[in-house]
């Protein structure tokens, strides 16, 4: 079982647990907080099998991954507090979800030949594309779009993946992107570096 694969139920775990987490937030009954959960863990691998047209997505041919999502739901329910105090494990946590989502997916276009932009594409979308999912339906604007450096550490671990498959360091070129991209996401929060936000400029007032 390689690094990446070991981690995935970690990533599934803490996505949920922060999909069932923003439903409890919106007071979403236990249909929309289960909701919530199951598309913020495996929102963006399903829009990754449609686009590269693996057939009926992995999550609807793994049961196991319905146990990880109960398992968030049910400490969402019962240890809300507890979590919210474990908030520097749980960044930890999801930087390593991030990542193996990310690289993962990437392995996939990589062995299908696809291309760099699909590469990209599929890579940054399994990291992200749940939250995007959360955040919308939590009629919030997602915060990839605005302020956290996540979608870009991603980007960022995802190309040097790619750039190193023709190289020495090809064999180690996964373990280097998922590294990068911990890295950067943990660099960035810790020390709240965010992207530049252009600013509305004023009008004068008459």
């Amino acid at each position: 079982m390689s690094i990446i694969s070991f981690f995935e139920p970690i990533g599934i775990l803490v996505f949920a647990l922060s999909g069932a987490l923003a439903a409890r937030e919106r007071k979403m009954d236990l249909f929309g907080i289960l909701m919530l959960a199951t598309l913020t863990a495996m929102g963006g691998g399903i829009i990754r099998d449609v686009v590269m047209d693996n057939g009926i997505p992995m999550f609807f041919r793994r049961p196991s991954y319905m146990v990880y999502i109960l398992v968030a739901c049910l400490i969402a329910l019962t240890a809300r507090q507890l979590v919210l105090k474990a908030g520097r494990l749980i960044i930890w946590l999801d930087a390593v979800g991030l990542a193996c989502f990310a690289i993962d997916a990437g392995s996939k276009v990589i062995d299908k030949d696809l291309g760099l932009m699909a590469f990209l594409f599929v890579s940054v979308t399994s990291g992200v594309g749940g939250g995007v999912l959360r955040d919308l339906l939590s009629q919030q604007v997602p915060t990839i779009l605005t302020k956290d450096i996540y979608a870009v550490a991603a980007l960022i671990g995802s190309l040097v993946y790619y750039l190193l498959q023709d190289s020495p360091l090809q064999l180690a070129a996964p373990y280097l992107g998922l590294g990068i991209i911990i890295a950067t996401r943990l660099f960035c929060h810790a020390y709240d570096i965010h992207l530049y936000v252009p600013k509305l400029q004023e009008k004068p007032a008459k």
